[in-house]
């Protein structure tokens, strides 16, 4: 069976047919294979869809796939290899190929304040011992 594929390279979308060995299925339509790169835009637990720098595609989950939400986390760029059935893509295999970047929460700056208490602890040490100093020649 021949399967029409896209690829998504520097060279931007092309066409491009592979051969997948298939049961013989005589007088059936042969299925249609697809594999797409592209970064996830949307995932409702069973509809993924990738926008492939040009395109945007739906894709449902099939049967057999196994739901891993983390690779499915908006953002992140998936290559998906899915079958059309009854007119929509199904996903046979899905693999991630990079995870989006993750907006950490700034950390508390606990060494900023940290030095910050030592610097003002020792200021404040410095003018008690000048005054002690004060008082002491004042008293003289």
């Amino acid at each position: 069976m021949q399967s029409d594929q896209a690829s998504t390279s520097g060279l931007g979308n092309q066409g491009f047919s592979t051969w997948q060995w298939v049961t013989p299925s005589p007088g059936a339509l042969n299925p249609v294979w697809k594999q797409i790169k592209g970064t996830v835009t949307e995932f409702d637990g069973t509809v993924l869809t990738l926008f492939d720098g040009v395109s945007t595609w739906s894709f449902k989950l099939a049967s057999s796939e196994t739901v891993d939400s983390l690779i499915y986390e908006t953002g992140n760029t998936l290559l998906v290899q899915a079958a059309a059935k009854n007119g929509l893509f199904e996903i046979m295999h899905s693999e991630l190929l990079e995870a989006a970047a993750k907006d950490s929460k700034k950390a508390f700056p606990w060494g900023i304040l940290g030095t910050a208490s030592l610097a003002g602890g020792w200021g404040f040490y410095e003018l008690h011992k000048r005054l002690q100093n004060k008082k002491a020649q004042l008293a003289i």
